[in-house]
């Protein structure tokens, strides 16, 4: 598999910065799947809020 020539200038782009992200998406194409999935994702878990908080620790209860 070859290396695309942009790779190199974005990578050190992206690990000089402070904080350095702990992970790096290298094209539009596996960046806007991979927030797509995390879209999908946060959905499933909303739509879970009212049984995660009936399960909530209530204190002096």
């Amino acid at each position: 598999m070859a290396i695309p020539r942009a790779w190199p200038p974005a990578s050190s782009r992206c690990v000089d910065r402070e904080p350095a992200p702990l992970r790096m998406m290298l094209g539009s194409h596996a960046l806007d799947s991979t927030i797509s999935t995390l879209q999908e994702r946060i959905a499933a878990f909303e739509e879970q809020r009212d049984l995660a908080a009936s399960t909530d620790f209530l204190p002096g209860g």
